[in-house]
């Protein structure tokens, strides 16, 4: 036996005994020592296990154990989207767009004072039909206004509030606003990393879901890819589960609100709008402002319906409809287009007199109308 066989079988021994690694290199000390690393688990035996279901939280965006962010500008009413959110779980109704399951939940509020976050919770009950004894024993607020909350990694808030989620037995822990939480620049990567962690914590040591409220950069978030929206450091948008990121569709009047969904464990959604009516969100029927990846959606090209209804029920020369449609965000083309298919369908008719001159377009009625005009003053 050579020498190097020899010392190929010696290595293959002291492996087995637990002296060098498998590669023939000498085993350190530390690694003998597991409990400051994560579970290494065999994919066959991980396999064979029965894999725990996920219990939903929002459906088809976020599970228990996970974490979203909340995205939106100022003013935009994240607060009382989360707020009403927080009621909507913790009765176990559909939440806007989300069929939801029953959930017990802590709202930590860093930014309302106490009085009037209180009449933000009625006024959503209220409007939503829920009486105070519906959310006993499933909704708590932690107002936190004035207190230091902040995550700054000596880990003792972060071990308080684990402690208080599982004395709780809390399920969701909403936190708004996530700045409030922070002790460095939200700009620097490693600043914003000690916050997640904390909030990677209270995921994995009890179980529960965490939602935080986050500020958009200055200038138009709706124009940027969901994937990108959030002030300062990028490192929140590769971290999170979900993101669920508000744009109003109009600066001045933030009534309508597009919502767009970024998931990392779910199909995609689709961006969809809600309306902002008397305390609560509701689902709009006004089609979104944003595409998902930022772009300003495109507008429907008008149709005949549009058409009529500009046209109203005056009779004009086809020259003059023409140039009230184009007006009217038709293309020349499209308003011919348009105006024939309603002749077609007897929307529209036609008149010429004595089939010569003009042509005069309008409906029925109005049509027959201008021809006794015409024929009674010739």
């Amino acid at each position: 036996m050579n020498r190097t066989s020899a010392q190929a079988l010696r290595s293959v021994r002291e492996a087995k005994q637990g002296l060098v690694t498998p590669n023939g290199f000498p085993l350190p000390q530390d690694a003998m020592i597991s409990g400051a690393l994560p579970e290494v688990k065999s994919v066959t035996a991980w396999l064979a296990e029965e894999l725990p279901t996920p219990v939903p939280v929002l459906e088809g965006i976020l599970d228990r154990g996970m974490k979203a962010v909340i995205i939106g500008p100022s003013k935009a009413q994240k607060t009382w989207f989360v707020l009403q959110m927080a009621i909507s779980l913790a009765t176990g109704r559909r939440f806007i767009h989300w069929e939801t399951v029953r959930q017990k939940v802590l709202l930590v509020n860093l930014e309302v004072g106490a009085t009037h976050f209180l009449r933000r919770v009625s006024t959503v009950c209220r409007t939503m039909g829920i009486p105070p004894t519906e959310l006993e024993n499933h909704l708590d607020i932690m107002n936190a206004r004035g207190h230091d909350l902040s995550l700054d990694g000596d880990q003792q808030t972060a071990e308080n509030l684990i402690r208080l989620v599982n004395h709780k037995g809390y399920e969701v822990v909403i936190f708004d606003p996530f700045y409030k939480l922070m002790v460095g620049d939200e700009n620097l990567a490693r600043d914003v990393k000690v916050v997640l962690k904390a909030f990677d914590q209270i995921c994995t040591q009890t179980g529960a879901a965490v939602f935080y409220v986050h500020h958009d950069a200055k200038g138009k978030p709706g124009e940027r890819a969901k994937i990108d929206r959030g002030a300062g450091s990028n490192v929140i948008q590769r971290d999170m589960d979900a993101a669920i990121c508000l744009t109003p569709q109009n600066r001045q009047d933030k009534s309508v609100v597009d919502c767009g969904v970024v998931v990392r464990n779910y199909p995609s959604v689709d961006n969809f709008s809600i309306e902002w009516r008397g305390g609560v969100f509701l689902l709009s029927n006004e089609p979104p402002g944003f595409t998902s990846n930022g772009q300003k959606a495109k507008e429907p090209p008008p149709g005949t319906d549009d058409a009529l209804r500009i046209l109203g029920s005056q009779a004009v020369t086809k020259a003059t409809a023409r140039e009230l449609l184009t007006s009217n965000k038709f293309t020349v083309r499209g308003a011919d287009a348009a105006i024939d298919g309603l002749v077609a369908e007897e929307r529209l008719a036609i008149y010429r007199k004595n089939g010569r001159g003009k042509i005069f377009v309008g409906t029925p009625q109005a049509i027959e109308k201008y021809k006794a005009k015409t024929e009674n003053a010739g």
